[in-house]
């Protein structure tokens, strides 16, 4: 598990909005998932999962999300800060 990266603003419909994205492409109930439980070690992801995650917040929101940060999405906290990042990126 990596450090988680420091935290990044964003408004309840933005986080709810990747929490769906999240447990739609992990195949997690919504009601299962914690901020930050491991998506390989809690939930059973693979690394392949994880890029289709990427990939799926890049589509949804609009933005570009740098390879190497893919590996910091492991868990939803992360992906909150990894997407808010790149949201702050294209305004």
């Amino acid at each position: 598990m990596t450090a988680p990266v420091p935290e990044t603003a964003l408004a309840d419909e933005e986080r709810a909005r990747i929490k769906d994205v999240v447990c739609e492409v992990l195949d997690i109930e919504p009601e299962e998932i914690t901020p930050t439980g491991s998506f390989i070690e809690a939930y059973g992801a693979d690394s392949m999962a994880l890029v289709a995650l990427g990939a799926t917040l890049e589509r949804t929101f609009d933005i570009e999300i740098e390879n190497w940060k893919v590996d910091l999405m492991d868990d939803l906290e992360n992906v909150f800060v990894v997407v808010g990042e790149a949201l702050t990126a294209s305004r």
